[in-house]
C-alpha cells in the first residue's frame, strides 16, 4: 500500500482511508475501517494520493457446480479534503484465475475447464463529519470487463462482466473520556449492496451473476487511566457482528475481545495481553474459535535510535476476526468440526537504530523470527527513516513449512508526507 499527502505546510490526513473506508472493501481490497472521525479539520483543503492492493482466495459450490481460485485486486484513489468535506475518486483493476467442475445432464464425466476474469471499476466517494468524533460516508461504483471460460473439448466463451455497487457507513464517538471522565465508547456500522453479471448465456453464469447485501456493526469501550508518575493503563472491550445476504453465501458472525495494555512514562516499555471468541453460522454451518496473546516491546522513542525488542506469543485465533467481518471475504471456517485448532505461535523482533542522513534521520537494521506448530518465518530487513516526512522499509521473509518447498518474498513499504 502507499499513501502520499500533498499539503504544504499541514499533516491532516488521518491515516484512516481519508474516508474511503468503503472504496477497498467494494473493490474487492481491504481497507482500514474505523477509526473516522478522530483526524483533524482541514480548512485550506488537502489532496491525497493512496493506493492498496490485496489477494483473496475463495472456493464454493451451487449446486453441483464448484469453483475455486484467487483474485488480485489494486485500487488507486486521489481525494480531496476541506473543511468537513471530503470528496474522492478511487479506480480499481481485478484479475482473476479460477478453475471449476459442473456435471452434464444424462452423461457420467463432469465438465472441467479454468476461468479468468479482469475487471476495471470506477468508485466515486465522499465523506462528512458534522462533529467531533462523527463521520458519515457513500460510496457508489460501476465497473466492466471479460471474462474468458476454457472448458474441455468447448471452444473458449469471452462475454462481457459487469459489476455496480452502492454503500452507506458512519461512525460516532457516543462517549468520550471528556465527557465520562474515562470511559469511551465507539461505534462503526455501514451497509453495501453490489450485484455483479454477465452479458451472454454461459455455463457459469449463476455463479457471475448475483445480488449480495452486507451488514456490519462495530462497538468498542476502552477506559484510559493515567497514574501520577505517568504510566498508564488502558481496558479494552469490543464487539462486531456482521449478516451477509443475497445469492451467495449468507449468514452472520460475532467477536467478542478484551485487552488490557500498559506503558511506562515515556512508552518505552510496553505490556499487552488479549483474548477474544468468535462465533459464527453461514448456510446452517456453526463454527467457533478462541484465541489469546501476550506482547512485550521495548522500543527506544520518538528519535528511534538504540535498541528495540518485540516478543509475542500466541495461542489459538488471536488475531481479530473483526478485521474479516470488516471485509468484502466471508470469515473463513477452518474445520469440518466447527471448531478450530489451538496453535500456538512466537513472534519475535530485535532492532538497533542509529542515527544517519546528517543526523537528520535513522537507519534500524533487524531480524525477526516467527514460530508456529509447523512453520517458520525468517525475516531480515532495515528500517529507513530520511526525515520526519520520509520512511522507507525493506523486508526479506523466508517461510519454511513442513512438507512444502520454503518460499521467499521482499516486501518494500513507502511513507511520505509533504
Amino acid at each position: 500500500s502507499f499513501r502520499l499527502s500533498l499539503n504544504p505546510g499541514s499533516s491532516q490526513a488521518d491515516g484512516n482511508g481519508n474516508g474511503a473506508e468503503g472504496v477497498g472493501a467494494a473493490a474487492g481490497a481491504t481497507t482500514a475501517s474505523g477509526g473516522g472521525g478522530r483526524g483533524g479539520w482541514d480548512a485550506s483543503g488537502n489532496w491525497t494520493l493512496w493506493g492498496e492492493a490485496a489477494v483473496t482466495s475463495f472456493s464454493g459450490e451451487d449446486g453441483d457446480l464448484s469453483i475455486d481460485g484467487e483474485v488480485l485486486t489494486g485500487v488507486a484513489a486521489i481525494d480531496w479534503q476541506k473543511d468537513r468535506w471530503l470528496l474522492g475518486l478511487a479506480v480499481s483493476q481485478s484479475d482473476g484465475d479460477g478453475s471449476f467442475e459442473a456435471p452434464q445432464t444424462d452423461m457420467d464425466d463432469a465438465v472441467k475447464g479454468t476461468v479468468r476474469s479482469s475487471l476495471t471499476a470506477i468508485y466515486p466517494y465522499t465523506r462528512f463529519r458534522p462533529g467531533p468524533g462523527m463521520e458519515f460516508w457513500g460510496v457508489a461504483g460501476y465497473g466492466r470487463g471479460t471474462m474468458t471460460l476454457d472448458a474441455d473439448d468447448e471452444d473458449p466463451a469471452n462475454p462481457d462482466i459487469w459489476l455496480a455497487t452502492i454503500g452507506v457507513g458512519g461512525h460516532a464517538a457516543l462517549l468520550t473520556p471528556q465527557q465520562t471522565g474515562g470511559p469511551a465508547l465507539d461505534l462503526t456500522a455501514d451497509a453495501l449492496l453490489t450485484r455483479t453479471g454477465a452479458a451472454a448465456d454461459l455455463p457459469l453464469r449463476d455463479a457471475v451473476e448475483a445480488t449480495t447485501t452486507r451488514l456490519r456493526l462495530g462497538l468498542e469501550t476502552s477506559w484510559s487511566w493515567k497514574g501520577e508518575n505517568g504510566t498508564s493503563l488502558k481496558p479494552t472491550l469490543s464487539t462486531a457482528l456482521r449478516y451477509d445476504g443475497g445469492d451467495v453465501e449468507t449468514g452472520f458472525g460475532v467477536e467478542v475481545g478484551a485487552g488490557i495494555t500498559y506503558a511506562n512514562a515515556d512508552r518505552s516499555l510496553l505490556l499487552s495481553l488479549n483474548g477474544r471468541g468468535f462465533l459464527s453460522n453461514q448456510d446452517g454451518i456453526g463454527f467457533e474459535e478462541w484465541g489469546g496473546s501476550g506482547s512485550i516491546q521495548f522500543d527506544p522513542g520518538a528519535d528511534k535510535m538504540g535498541l528495540t525488542v518485540a516478543l509475542s506469543p500466541s495461542w489459538g485465533v488471536s488475531g481479530s476476526r473483526a478485521d474479516q467481518l470488516w471485509s468484502e471475504v466471508t470469515p473463513p471456517f477452518a474445520n469440518a468440526d466447527g471448531a478450530t485448532n489451538g496453535n500456538a505461535r512466537l513472534e519475535s523482533e530485535i532492532g538497533y537504530g542509529f542515527a544517519a542522513f546528517s543526523d537528520n534521520g535513522t537507519i534500524t537494521p533487524y531480524a525477526g523470527l516467527d514460530l508456529g506448530d509447523s512453520s517458520r518465518n525468517w525475516r531480515l530487513g532495515t528500517r529507513l527513516s530520511f526525515s520526519s516526512a520520509l520512511d522507507l522499509t525493506i523486508e526479506g521473509t523466508r517461510r519454511e513449512n513442513e512438507n512444502a518447498t520454503p518460499e521467499h518474498s521482499i516486501r518494500l513499504d513507502l511513507n511520505t508526507s509533504w
